[in-house]
């Protein structure tokens, strides 16, 4: 499995992002407090809910490759189990052959699409994660069992 780091740049509202870690500072733990700390910049209410679980690792040559999948939910008290769900994959690339001072490459992937974004130069929107709720929803009602 090879991932390649080309990335859309949007420049479109305002974008917020933090500093990623170095190449020599990285570890699993450190990614999954750098993910929360950079989703908490989004323009998401209360109303929303995450989890993020360990990330699957790829191990290469070069360079590690961490996945890590943040699931989006909407609970209500209505039906505080969610009916369906939307993915955020976050891609990390840790290069072994790079100096260590170097920080590590980071982008990020909505479940519905194919392109990748660079932190700090895409605007997240509750907006994009009820579009996939909804779709799957959708889908769900169309299926005959």
């Amino acid at each position: 499995m090879v991932i390649k780091f080309k990335s859309v740049k949007l420049q479109c509202g305002s974008k917020q992002n933090i500093s990623w870690p170095k190449i020599k500072e990285f570890d699993q733990h450190v990614g999954k407090k750098k993910i929360e700390k950079y989703i908490k910049t989004w323009n998401i209410n209360d109303e929303w809910i995450y989890y993020l679980p360990k990330p699957f690792k790829i191990e290469k040559r070069c360079c590690d490759y961490y996945i890590f999948t943040v699931r989006w939910s909407q609970p209500t008290p209505a039906c505080p189990i969610a009916q369906a769900t939307a993915d955020v994959y976050f891609y990390i690339k840790v290069c072994r052959v790079f100096d260590p001072e170097t920080p590590v490459e980071v982008v990020f992937q909505l479940e519905n699409s194919k392109e990748l974004y660079e932190p700090g130069k895409f605007e997240m929107k509750k907006k994009l994660l009820l579009n996939i709720i909804n779709n799957k929803i959708e889908f769900y009602k169309k299926l005959r069992f």
